[in-house]
């Protein structure tokens, strides 16, 4: 095998993976001969959409992680770190190596050290002591300063990091695909759409109680029927879809309300994206779906509803600098979207550059 130059660390199953890869290719100009992928398990392939070579940890020839000039781990867990603390301890690498990291992964350590008071081995978290041994001893992380510096500094306060501000650089979609999508989402964009509130961009990330107070709430203020709701649903789930239609017969019998509601379930990613592309109003948990959020806004026909002070409402407006609907009770949400003045294109504009801006971090970053 060539030499490689830039090493990515990560499932090759997994598909952030196959994305950041495609961003590489397609957005930063990286030659796919330049790139390898090392994956926990599989046999010495080749990504056929991507073109780049796949070798599984078990059969990397160290001397190619010697001669590399990066080496990226997208997430840091269990699967990834023994080889990361084999680069640092025998490769003496560990200046080559850049985290991506991601905020699930940052919380549930943040979870164990505020439990334990320092950051230590936990099962449930799934760290152990090569994880401890690498965020110890890399210096990179591929991460928003004002947004994870914080955190960091109270999770290892005596270690310092240097920050690339290029997290999560890619759409739902690949590079080619996404601009398809695009180019077709506006060129239907001159039709009426329907007003529609989208609950949660994917599914069971509110409870059943919450679902109906938020459709309390939207009646109360008059975003219904007016506006249709979109609701992700399990298909196993059927109970909750039940009780659901039970209450909105309620308001359909006795309110003399007809609310409007759609249950999609699992599906392709380009139905689910253009699911989301109908809706006026994506409203967001606490932490999560940030993707799905960063390629909606790039539509640039809805706006983002996030609870205030969560991770997700950092992120977008100080990380990404967008402006949001922050709600902290349901009767709030519904007063926000009922007088509602951000301006779509506005932020269309705005997280637009913030991907452009990634792009050309990650291009020099990758320039070696």
């Amino acid at each position: 095998m060539e030499k490689k130059e830039h090493i990515i660390v990560g499932d090759h199953e997994h598909v952030f993976i196959k994305l950041y890869i495609d961003v590489l290719i397609n957005k930063c100009l990286v030659p796919p001969r330049k790139l390898l992928l090392v994956s926990p398990s599989c046999g010495e392939s080749r990504e056929p959409l991507l073109d780049v070579d796949v070798v599984s940890y078990q059969h990397c020839d160290t001397k190619i992680l010697n001669d590399c000039c990066s080496v990226t781990a997208i997430s840091l867990n269990t699967k990834n770190a023994s080889v990361l603390k084999k680069l640092i301890v025998e490769n003496h690498a560990a200046e080559k190596i850049a985290i991506h990291l991601t905020d699930d992964e940052v919380a549930r350590w943040i979870n164990v050290k505020n439990k334990h008071g320092e950051l230590v081995v936990a099962s449930e978290a799934l760290f152990d002591e090569d994880c401890l041994f690498v965020i110890n001893n890399v210096n990179t992380l591929i991460a928003p300063e004002p947004y994870f510096k914080e955190k960091m500094d109270h999770l290892l306060p005596d270690k310092t990091y240097r920050y690339v501000d290029a997290r999560d650089p890619f759409k739902s979609l690949p590079s080619r695909e996404w601009e398809m999508f695009k180019s077709l989402h506006q060129s239907e964009s001159i039709t009426v759409r329907e007003n529609n509130i989208c609950i949660g961009a994917k599914r069971g990330v509110f409870s059943l109680i919450d679902i109906l107070k938020m459709i309390s709430a939207f009646k109360k203020e008059g975003l219904v029927p007016k506006n249709k709701i979109t609701l992700f649903t399990y298909k196993k789930k059927k109970h909750l879809r039940v009780i659901i239609d039970l209450y909105l017969g309620m308001l359909r019998h006795i309110y003399k309300c007809n609310v409007d509601i759609a249950y999609p379930i699992a599906t392709t990613p380009i139905a689910y994206n253009a699911i989301l592309a109908s809706c006026h109003y994506l409203i967001l948990q606490g932490r999560g779906s940030m993707s799905s959020a960063r390629s909606y806004l790039n539509l640039g026909n809805g706006v983002v509803c996030v609870e205030a002070n969560s991770a997700n409402e950092k992120e977008l407006k100080f990380a990404e600098g967008v402006d949001v609907i922050s709600y902290k009770t349901w009767h709030d949400l519904a007063l926000a979207i009922k007088n509602n003045s951000i301006d779509a294109a506005k932020n269309q504009a705005i997280i637009n550059q913030a991907f452009n801006r990634k792009y050309a971090v990650l291009r020099e970053f990758y320039s070696g």
